[in-house]
């Protein structure tokens, strides 16, 4: 089954989400919840006007940022053409931004790009590792490089930082039980695996 597109003049569509911020993405392979009534989906956006980028051979180079946000998604297409490079210092110098995700259509990134970033502490990768021109992506930043259980190629350090699988701590709450465990920490991109059980005097636990 198909999900509809949407247009927002100046923004590129980030797909359907279960909440206006935050929530989790859904696709076409997402389960349909099991409820009695019906629920709404939220379209996403991402504002294009922080960016400035050129397109050249029907794809999309970054080569500035001027957003204020601290916590940035880099989109994946521009205009509908793939973000496959962010060019030489194109975010350097931002003390805003704490944390970036980078799209797998980025397949190499300039020297310094992310470079003097002070407040820059966690970058995500959601495929495998672009081409650098350099060892100084993130100089002078306190960022670790996060990448997703499964992806080839990550070695221990990547742009001069640190790396380690993309992980998530969950918290589980019994709702009036209490669950076998409260937390547990998982891999980012796959599925949860082993999840606990929960007790409730009179009750069966539904899931």
């Amino acid at each position: 089954t198909e999900l509809p597109t949407a247009l927002r003049p100046g923004f590129n569509f980030a797909g359907w989400w279960t909440a206006k911020d935050g929530g989790f993405k859904v696709d076409t392979t997402t389960k349909v919840p099991l409820l009695t009534t019906g629920h709404t989906l939220y379209a996403q956006w991402i504002d294009l006007s922080a960016y400035t980028y050129e397109i050249t051979n029907n794809c999309a180079m970054i080569t500035g940022y001027s957003g204020s946000e601290e916590d940035v998604v880099i989109p994946e297409l521009l205009e509908d053409y793939p973000t496959t490079r962010i060019s030489v210092g194109a975010f350097s110098g931002n003390d805003t931004i704490k944390s970036v995700i980078i799209p797998s259509s980025v397949t190499s990134i300039g020297s310094g790009a992310f470079a003097d970033g002070s407040s820059l502490t966690r970058v995500f990768f959601t495929g495998l590792p672009p081409e650098l021109d350099n060892n100084d992506l993130f100089q002078n930043t306190p960022c670790v490089v996060h990448f997703l259980s499964g992806t080839s190629g990550w070695g221990n350090v990547y742009g001069g930082s640190v790396t380690a699988v993309w992980t998530c701590m969950t918290n589980f709450d019994g709702n009036g039980g209490t669950p076998s465990y409260a937390t547990s920490n998982y891999s980012a991109g796959v599925g949860y695996g082993e999840l606990p059980t929960a007790s409730r005097a009179g009750y069966t636990f539904a899931g």
